[in-house]
């Protein structure tokens, strides 16, 4: 039953994003992102609980797509291009989630703590938040770029410091339940231990640019932008399996692979 309410999610995403860029179909495509964040949102708080108190850490690409999708619904009421380019943004993460699933082992033990969930939600937000922070920074390039001033810069600026700042929380949260699950402070393979750290001198740099106002604000948006596909290559990417193209017709018959 899951594959197939994760099925109809794909779907839905896919018929939002048509109608997004027709002449007046605002509304109907804010509707049909409803319809895809509702099973979303409910197949991930069910992946969540039917793992408790262990954590389903595999299920990473599940939740941050889940959050960026909840972001375009917010951001509906401010900015149809910012609403249309998130709702891109959420629906190519979460198609990277469906045809390369790694779902193959089961979750993490020794998760009865609450640092363990604070790794995995605070890092899920956080990258989030950078994916979203790309986008107010692309628009600032295309649209405000000529106005360099610190009121253009927040909207972006600001999303990227709130996703850095969580993104500390994971990191430190994730060393602190390694050594009181395993007595260890690392004990997870070098790409994700590597991935994690990459991404996180990126935007301390950002943060000390962003301070310093040693760049201009033309160029710190190009490096929030280039900061999400970093984060991408080295923390999206590696919580994806190998390509798994779902039969339907098992898919339809049987609500499962």
């Amino acid at each position: 039953m899951k594959h197939l309410m994760l099925t109809l999610v794909l779907i839905f995403y896919c018929i939002s994003c048509f109608w997004s860029v027709l002449k007046n179909g605002e509304k109907v495509s804010l509707f049909f992102l409803i319809c895809a964040v509702t099973p979303h949102t409910l197949s991930s708080f069910c992946c969540y609980t039917a793992s408790w108190p262990l954590i389903p850490i595999y299920r990473g690409p599940l939740f941050t797509s889940c959050v960026v999708a909840w972001m375009a619904l917010e951001r509906y009421r401010y900015s149809y291009v910012e609403y249309r380019l998130i709702l891109y943004s959420a629906t190519f993460l979460f198609c990277c989630f469906y045809f390369f699933p790694k779902d193959y082992y089961l979750p993490f033990l020794h998760s009865k703590t609450i640092f363990a969930h604070l790794f995995l939600v605070s890092g899920v937000v956080a990258k989030a938040l950078f994916f979203v922070g790309s986008i107010d920074a692309f628009l600032f390039l295309f649209h405000d770029g000529n106005k360099e001033n610190d009121l253009e810069y927040r909207s972006f600026a600001t999303t990227v410091i709130i996703g850095f700042a969580l993104w500390t929380v994971s990191m430190f949260s994730g060393e602190i339940w390694s050594y009181l699950g395993w007595g260890f402070p690392i004990v997870w393979d070098d790409p994700a231990v590597v991935g994690m750290i990459v991404v996180w001198f990126y935007y301390a740099c950002f943060l000390h640019l962003y301070l310093t106002k040693l760049w201009t604000v033309k160029k710190r948006a190009s490096m929030v932008i280039l900061g999400a596909v970093i984060t991408f290559v080295f923390s999206y990417m590696p919580e994806l399996g190998p390509f798994r193209l779902p039969d339907l017709a098992i898919l339809l018959h049987s609500g499962r692979l």
